[in-house]
């Protein structure tokens, strides 16, 4: 009896060990395999219901849905959810896109994974409700969400995040290569809402356009005590649009006692109804860190103070905080500082090797932020090893060419003088051109182009588990059969 107890136990914890693969096409009813696929909800509460490690492939295509849902209740393996080819998940404006919630399971350690996915025409209104196209909460997972596109979301009467919103306690958020545009929010963050009490929050290589919001116009991020990395980001043409009262047309970061690292954005062409019209920081502690190195904020407006840049230190007359802020190699016009007095007097603030020129884009009408070849502002970054400057800049091309970094997210590469004048063309991430977006989303069999998403491939353990696992498989079944 005793060594069947032991087999027992230990094929429960074997099966906990497997992956299992659930497999989604538009028109699926099977079970979810591989050769019989099933709907996206189905595949979803099979996900939830169990301990594995989950992985729903969903087959190319656009899909009608409405407020999907992950939410297992009392334990879980990680998931992830990943688009096989351009996937679009377009809600219609009749609820949500996707809710993935695991705050009431024990989600300690756990992995969540969201890739190569389009979010679009999601909609939520009232109740603090959260996350038009894209809601997760967890308590302790990590997340990460790569090569997705959220496009025109919405989230209505005190809402917030209305392309993606992301909440944990301590667990770390990875926002990479994705795209936001034409996403509104009456309240906070057009584009995405991101926070971590704890944990460290990196946004790298994202394209935010043309999103709205009361605060934070195309994003904001929070911590308590944690992280935050902006990284080789694009923030143009976002509007924080609360009356008399916006802040953050680009970008809002609450801060609190957390430290974060702004590096190698380009902030442009953004607004606020009142406080900084590309970003704007709220520093409410005195052991808060703001490290500002090699941005373009330029070309951004603010009706009362900030055009570019506005760090808010002051509670109210009698709250005033001395958060640490370096500000260097960044091209900027304006920037205000709220307590800059105080911070100054304890030898807190450090202002060094700024410019204030046009930064010379390709062409900033028609929304191309790639630098041209005669820019001021190539190789006037600093690449010191101590940053973590991103090794590649939005196009994937390597940072460090030249005498040094260029400043913002476009690294102008070393190339021939017949190839300089092409720089616009061969570089296409970073533009909003109005007439791709329209050519990608009037072509159904693209599936609106995915945001400029692409698969990232990854090699499965699968099979090298069971492999492994073969021999303990047969070991126990010996035991059971005594």
């Amino acid at each position: 009896m005793r060594k069947k107890a032991v087999a027992l136990l230990g094929l429960a914890l074997l099966s906990r060990a497997f992956a299992s693969d659930l497999y989604v096409s538009q028109t699926g009813s099977g079970d979810c395999s591989q050769n019989n696929p099933c709907d996206l909800q189905t595949a979803l509460n099979q996900a939830a219901a169990t301990l594995d490690n989950d992985t729903v492939h969903i087959a190319s295509g656009i899909y009608t849905v409405n407020s999907l849902s992950y939410k297992p209740t009392i334990s879980a393996g990680n998931i992830s959810i990943i688009g096989e080819g351009n996937v679009v998940l377009d809600a219609n404006s009749q609820g949500r896109v996707l809710e993935i919630d695991t705050s009431g399971a024990n989600d300690d350690g756990l992995e969540i994974l969201v890739e190569n996915i389009t979010f679009r025409n999601g909609l939520v209104s009232g109740g603090n409700a959260k996350g038009g196209g894209l809601k997760i909460k967890t308590r302790y997972a990590n997340i990460t969400v790569k090569n997705c596109s959220f496009e025109n979301n919405t989230v209505t009467q005190d809402a917030d995040g209305a392309g993606l919103y992301v909440s944990t306690e301590t667990g770390n958020i990875n926002l990479e290569h994705s795209t936001f545009k034409n996403n509104n929010s009456d309240d906070y963050s057009g584009g995405f809402d991101l926070t971590s009490n704890e944990g460290r929050i990196i946004v790298s290589h994202n394209t935010v356009i043309n999103n709205s919001g009361g605060y934070g116009g195309g994003g904001s991020v929070e911590t308590s005590i944690g992280r935050i990395d902006i990284l080789n980001n694009i923030f143009a043409k976002n509007r924080a649009t609360a009356l008399g009262n916006g802040r953050g047309g680009g970008l809002l970061i609450n801060l609190n006692a957390g430290e974060t690292y702004i590096i190698n954005n380009t902030i442009t062409k953004n607004s606020s109804s009142a406080y900084g019209g590309g970003i704007h920081i709220k520093a409410f502690d005195n052991n808060g860190k703001i490290y500002l190195y090699n941005n373009i904020a330029y070309f951004n407006s603010a009706d009362k103070n900030g055009d570019d840049i506005y760090i808010e230190a002051e509670k109210s007359d009698t709250e005033k905080y001395t958060p640490t802020i370096n500000i260097e190699n960044n091209d900027y016009h304006y920037i205000y500082i709220e307590n800059e007095t105080a911070i100054t007097s304890e030898n807190k603030l450090k202002e060094q090797n700024n410019l204030s020129v046009d930064p010379a884009f390709v062409d900033i009408e028609s929304g191309d932020y790639h630098l041209s070849q005669n820019s001021p502002v190539i190789d006037k970054g600093d690449s010191s090893p101590i940053l973590p400057i991103p090794e590649t800049d939005i196009d994937g091309e390597s940072r460090l060419q030249g005498n040094g970094v260029d400043i913002g997210a476009d690294e102008v590469p070393i190339t021939d003088s017949s190839d300089q004048n092409n720089q616009g063309e061969q570089d296409n991430d970073i533009t909003d051109n109005n007439s791709q977006d329209n050519k990608a989303s009037n072509n159904n069999t693209s599936g609106g182009g995915g945001g400029g998403c692409s698969l990232t491939p990854s090699t499965s353990p699968a099979n090298a588990l069971l492999y492994l696992a073969l021999p303990m498989v047969l070991f126990l079944r010996r035991l059971l059969r005594r």
